[in-house]
């Protein structure tokens, strides 16, 4: 039997490393726009669902002819309502949606005159302590103030906003490029 004296290689080639890091570096480039896609994902149907509670809170309201109120925990990141039996609803951001602001970013979005330092301007309850409550009166008015959301890396933002006027309008916002964009 004949002996073959041509022996593959035992290492990459300079070739073959470089096609492998070109590949790898392809794949990273056209993955990471979906990843901001998710996180922009997450973060509109975290302001969506707050937004459809705060408006069946505000409908419930004029309804019932009586007041409703929404609680705000920052730091397990939940809100919670009574339902209509009483009992405490209590609903979580998405794991990747926090509240919270981009750093030095002004707001809020209807008139942009502040620096945001706190992700929720609600005023505080006493009980439980350092909840944030948004008040909804028996005839709809919505007490002021605006909840910020944000992904955990603090790279998109959203807020959802009820300013002072005659009738109480809750307005959803996307804080993208600088600039505030209504939902």
């Amino acid at each position: 039997m004949r002996e073959n004296k041509h022996r593959p290689p035992a290492a990459f080639t300079l070739i073959e490393i470089c096609i492998s890091l070109a590949l790898c570096i392809l794949v990273v480039g056209l993955s990471l726009p979906r990843f901001t896609f998710f996180k922009q994902f997450f973060l509109r149907q975290d302001i969506d669902k707050l937004w459809h509670v705060v408006t069946y809170l505000q409908q419930r309201a004029i309804a019932s002819g009586s007041e409703q109120s929404l609680l705000f925990n920052p730091t397990t990141y939940t809100y919670t309502f009574k339902s209509t039996a009483n009992s405490l609803i209590t609903i979580s951001l998405s794991s990747q949606i926090i509240f919270g602001a981009l750093p030095t970013t002004w707001g809020p979005p209807g008139r942009t005159d502040a620096l945001i330092t706190d992700p929720i301007s609600f005023p505080h309850q006493e009980t439980p302590p350092h909840f944030h409550c948004l008040k909804i009166f028996s005839n709809g008015k919505i007490y002021p103030g605006t909840i910020y959301l944000c992904d955990r890396n603090k790279q998109i933002m959203a807020a959802l906003t009820c300013s002072i006027s005659q009738v109480s309008y809750i307005r959803r916002y996307l804080y993208e490029k600088g600039q505030w964009t209504a939902l």
